[in-house]
């Protein structure tokens, strides 16, 4: 008779295809799913180029944009290259296209600038560039829950100068000064439970001032080492930092989770509830470039700098009731955080502002019941509402000098916002209309002070209106 073949040799795989097996689940887990499982990705880049030029020669340049095959006629007016936004100046040519050291490592070269109205004094070259690159993606975490991603990077360049010409109109720049701005995503946390292993505090910025002030390096000056400082304490895992320097934007998510209805702790009272978070963050930083003279080179310098973070909300909680009195019934729950830092080169201070907000919205309604009236059954709606939302604002200031040993802060204001509100809306057969509102507002200061007295604030309203047809 014929043996059967040992079925424990077939099901076993060998060493190899379990290795393999095990290599495939590796590579899906630590960059399919989180680097390519997404459903699509947006990407947008923007840019504005403003010029302005005195003393320009020639007509408007309307021949030169339309003779595409030949080359620009300065008797004309405007190069075709200056009136697309290719060059600042009106009659220059575009210099050679290279690689440079910095971000984003190639490009065209300087404006190799053109002759001018002849015996010109007082001529002055105006130039503005705003740049902006926007990415955004979204994918599913698991059922009902969706979590968005984005990334942006912005920055903006702004150039005066001051320009004679000679008797041929060779121009001569007498002198030039320059400022420009970068705004990006960021990536900062507070020092608050486990988010204080980021190390992305205003502690952390005393702690990278101290070792940038003892490195002896007196090429950079005091004020620069403290605007490296703010940005690179208060970034959390810097990544790439090295490599694509200021510009490399840091994530930013907002997540929603639906159906948390069918968890125990829910199902007994609500047909729907879900779930909110998001976090956003911003980093700028301002900049102006002092002209050169005496033979010394250009000098960047930082004038300003802010960090703000903010989860709003970092809890949204959004309920929907089952049936109540024949109506329907939701609640909104909400709890929003956001802080900012302000480093103002000029005056060696960074000044913390905080603000915290916790609020709940409840609401009733019910749509289409009737009410017998002089024999008349009229359709009516009815709407009730109450919002509750207590708000603490506080500002502090840090001195820039002393914050490698004081990071305590200087109060300067804060004050608590509480706010009430019930309203209550009463629609007759679509024609009569009314609502009716109360609205208590209270201000308090903080013993700090504040800039805003304290306050008790009580409104009321009736609305009446009627259609007539």
């Amino acid at each position: 008779p014929i043996q059967p073949a040992d079925s424990t040799a077939l099901e076993k795989p060998s060493a190899p295809s379990k290795t393999l097996e095990q290599l495939k689940n590796l590579v899906r887990i630590f960059i399919k799913i989180p680097f390519l499982d997404y459903d699509n990705i947006n990407f947008t880049f923007t840019q504005t180029n403003t010029v302005g030029n005195s003393g320009v020669v020639g007509s408007t340049g309307f021949v030169n944009f339309w003779r595409p095959f030949q080359p620009s006629d300065i008797k004309y007016g405007p190069s075709r290259l200056y009136q697309l936004g290719l060059i600042s100046d009106p009659s220059g040519h575009l210099g050679k296209f290279g690689t440079r050291s910095t971000f984003p490592f190639f490009g065209w070269g300087e404006t190799e600038p053109g002759l001018r109205a002849p015996l010109g004094a007082g001529l002055q070259n105006t130039f503005r560039q705003q740049n902006r690159i926007a990415v955004k993606t979204s994918r599913n975490l698991w059922e009902g829950a969706r979590i968005d991603f984005n990334w942006n990077v912005g920055w903006a360049y702004s150039r005066t100068q001051n320009v004679n010409t000679d008797s041929v109109g060779v121009p001569t720049i007498l002198n030039s000064a320059s400022q420009g701005n970068l705004e990006r995503s960021f990536l900062s946390f507070p020092d608050v439970l486990f988010l204080g292993i980021f190390k992305s505090s205003l502690k952390d910025v005393s702690k990278r001032y101290t070792e940038l002030k003892n490195n002896g390096d007196s090429t950079v000056s005091q004020d620069e080492k403290m605007a490296q400082a703010f940005e690179e304490g208060f970034e959390a895992l810097p990544f790439f930092r090295k490599v694509f320097g200021q510009y490399w934007p840091r994530i930013n998510w907002s997540l929603r989770w639906d159906g948390l209805e069918r968890i125990p702790l829910f199902a007994g009272f609500a047909s729907r509830v879900s779930l909110e978070h998001s976090y956003a963050a911003t980093y700028s930083r301002q900049y102006e470039n002092r002209p050169a003279g005496l033979g010394q080179p250009g000098v960047e310098r930082t004038t300003g700098q802010r960090n703000s973070y903010g989860f709003t909300p970092l809890v949204g909680m959004n309920f929907t009731f089952k049936e109540l009195l024949k109506g329907s019934f939701g609640s909104v729950l909400r709890y929003n955080s956001s802080t900012s830092y302000d480093l103002a080169t000029s005056s060696k201070n960074i000044v913390e502002q905080l603000s915290r907000e916790i609020s709940i919205t409840l609401n009733y309604s019910r749509r289409g019941f009737e009410i017998p009236f002089f024999g008349l059954s009229l359709n009516n709606d009815l709407d009730l509402s109450a919002s509750y939302s207590l708000t603490k604002n506080s500002r502090k200031t840090y001195d820039v000098t002393t914050l490698d040993v004081n990071t305590n802060g200087t109060p300067l204001e804060g004050s608590t916002r509480t706010v009430i509100e019930p309203r209550i809306k009463y629609v007759l057969s679509s024609r009569v209309t009314a609502s009716i509102y109360y609205r208590y507002t209270k201000i308090a200061p903080d013993d700090s002070g504040s800039r805003i007295p304290g306050s008790t604030v009580n409104e009321a309203g009736l609305d009446i209106h009627i259609a007539i047809q």
